[in-house]
């Protein structure tokens, strides 16, 4: 029986819906492309927006406090450590990518690893007698404009990609191997733009819940608590801005990828998971604010704090 791969199209209330997809074959080739990491590491601003890509230091944040790696041993030590403490039924986040749009079949060896490093934490996991299932997010997220020659996808090529979704082959590879050394979990996947719209679709009811207060100059969201401490966490500097999601246009607000964390953080409680550990690469700044903050709102909401791991080890997601 086939490891079942599920994406994430939607939600019905608080629940995702998730769609099964046909596409855990073994590959006829699982080589890597690092095209893109060569050419958007190489730019003043990458494709992404970020202007840290490829750029920060190993750490782990566990449960808002900060511990520097000194190198992969030490990596291991920290995150052992912590792992009990997430109980019993455990979704690891990892592999998070951006789809190469000459060849989905492909993926670059940064993001790669990032998958690899969560499957390792998987099996552990599972050996030491807890549930875990696998999370691969996908930045799918438009950057400057709908440009069909730039990297990031436009909204027709997003449509078309889910459409026809495939994972690269070099993660379905990883999948079957999983399978054929007798582990059971499942796999679901689910891109940041998706994230991002359900986040501004519940604005509304997060505002009645006192997470969001609504202002109409400019027209959007801002956070109703002080988030001094998690932006700190994140960015290692304060920001004082707490203008969150704008619905004026030609104003973008935080970046999409902030709004896309926020609401990732939702689904360890939506799908009933005592624990969460997520890999992200050093520069990911902007999706660890938005994860810190996302935690915060969703702990009040459900009225308890799922325990989390966020590893930061590999270069970038491209």
């Amino acid at each position: 029986m086939e490891l079942p791969i599920y994406l994430i199209s939607g939600w019905n209330e608080d629940r995702p819906v998730c769609k099964l997809i046909r596409n855990s074959y073994f590959p006829t080739h699982a080589h890597l492309d690092n095209t893109l990491t060569r050419q958007l590491l190489n730019v003043q601003v990458s494709a992404c927006g970020n202007v840290h890509a490829g750029k920060g230091n190993s750490r782990v944040i566990f449960n808002g406090s900060e511990i520097f790696a000194d190198n992969d041993s030490h990596l291991s030590e920290i995150t052992d450590t912590h792992l009990p403490l997430l109980k019993n039924r455990i979704l690891i986040a990892a592999g998070h990518y951006m789809p190469n749009k000459k060849d989905l079949a492909l993926v670059n060896s940064n993001s790669y690893q990032l998958l690899c490093n969560g499957i390792l934490m998987l099996k552990k996991t599972i050996l030491a007698g807890a549930a875990a299932d696998l999370l691969i997010t996908i930045n799918d997220v438009t950057v400057n404009g709908e440009n069909p020659h730039a990297p990031t996808m436009t909204s027709d090529e997003r449509k078309s990609y889910y459409d026809n979704f495939r994972l690269p082959n070099a993660y379905l590879k990883e999948i079957v191997a999983l399978q054929s050394e007798g582990y059971t979990c499942s796999v679901y996947v689910v891109g940041e733009n998706k994230l991002a719209e359900r986040l501004n679709k519940i604005a509304g009811k997060l505002t009645t819940q006192g997470a969001f207060t609504q202002v109409n100059e400019p027209k959007g969201y801002k956070l109703n608590f002080d988030s001094r401490e998690l932006v700190e966490l994140a960015h290692n500097q304060y920001k004082s801005d707490t203008f969150f999601i704008s619905n004026e246009a030609g104003i973008p607000g935080k970046p999409k990828c902030v709004r896309a964390c926020t609401k990732l953080a939702a689904l360890p409680y939506e799908m009933n998971y005592t624990g969460f550990i997520q890999y992200l690469p050093v520069c990911s700044r902007n999706a660890l604010e938005g994860f810190l903050i996302g935690n915060r709102i969703f702990s009040r909401q459900y009225g308890h704090s799922i325990p989390y791991i966020s590893i930061h080890h590999t270069r970038s997601c491209f």
